[in-house]
């Protein structure tokens, strides 16, 4: 399988777009939720690798 020796992860560069609402004639604008996601980042990775073992153990048990 040569093309999966050369497989390689792509860098991204993501980044948190702000949220942006019509209010009637105006447009508001927040980025809060960003700084929500990032102040919880380390318990949000846990969580979800905590989550995605379990999926996976359910999957390999039932099989």
């Amino acid at each position: 399988m040569p093309d999966l020796r050369s497989f390689s992860v792509p860098a991204h560069g993501a980044v948190c777009s702000p949220l942006v609402i019509p209010f009637f004639d105006k447009s508001l604008s927040t980025t809060a939720h960003c700084d929500l996601a990032e102040k919880v980042r380390p318990e949000l990775h846990g969580a979800m690798l905590l989550v995605y073992s379990l999926v996976a153990l359910f999957i390999v048990l039932a099989a």
